[in-house]
């Protein structure tokens, strides 16, 4: 349910409970350790945020990580709201969650092949191979959880995808995020303006997954509820799938 209601109450309890802190009364103080933030932060570069991707180009940006000694940044990464992540970063953690827990280096290309005497595709010169970067050490029943939420997110009258979801053909495991940030692109009068940023992972079909994406929608105003970047992945859901039936179709004729 926390992940179908999207809810920050959720995970800043459990980045406590990381922390050693298991309760906590109004007006107390955080006693979390001063290494939870660190410790979050491996976790979640098993999945691929915070850390390379390891795609086969020569650069590649990291997202970003800020230094803070206060502990409550902390909680603040522990529902999003602290460290910077690349579409790409996300896309590798959709994936790695869609196929339960392997964290493969993406690639944009497969193979090189040369030209053969006709002027027709070649044999093959060279072939990138598929490279697993790390299997997350987690446990199979935990790891079907976090799928049932990312179901319920898209298929629930109280999941945060159900507008564009709760009756889509396909079953899909989503995930929404609204994040508050403050406006930083190259339009001088709306500099440090506050804004909403919407973001959106998922994998689909749910029982069998073919394709993981994501999507950012940066800069919206900041009463913005995010639906957009869910539009987005629905209609990049449309496209594949009608894509996948066109081909299903010419190869049975």
């Amino acid at each position: 349910e926390a992940l179908q209601l999207s809810s920050n109450i959720y995970m800043i309890k459990l980045a406590m409970m990381i922390g050693g802190q298991m309760t906590y009364e109004e007006n107390d103080r955080l006693s979390i350790d001063n290494n939870t933030i660190n410790i979050i932060r491996d976790y979640l570069a098993q999945f691929g945020l915070g850390t390379t991707t390891g795609i086969d180009l020569p650069v590649e940006s990291a997202g970003f990580s800020p230094e803070s000694d206060q502990l409550v940044s902390a909680l603040d990464l522990s529902y999003g709201q602290f460290d910077l992540y690349t579409p790409l970063q996300l896309g590798q953690y959709a994936a790695t969650i869609a196929n339960g827990g392997i964290r493969y280096a993406p690639r944009l290309v497969k193979e090189i092949r040369g030209t053969d005497a006709n002027g027709e595709l070649g044999s093959v010169k060279s072939s990138n191979e598929t490279e697993i970067l790390n299997v997350v050490p987690i446990d199979e029943a935990a790891m079907e959880r976090i799928h049932e939420g990312m179901r319920q997110v898209s298929h629930t009258l109280d999941g945060t995808a159900r507008y564009l979801f709760m009756n889509y053909p396909i079953e899909v495991g989503s995930k929404t995020g609204t994040a508050e940030a403050f406006y930083s692109g190259p339009i001088q009068y709306a500099q440090n303006q506050p804004v909403t940023n919407a973001t959106y992972v998922g994998f689909a079909p749910f029982d069998d997954p073919e394709i993981a994406i994501s999507v950012v929608i940066p800069y919206l105003e900041e009463e913005n509820w995010g639906r957009e970047s869910t539009r987005v992945a629905h209609q990049v859901m449309n496209a594949y799938f009608e894509m996948q039936a066109e081909t299903s179709e010419t190869i049975e004729t």
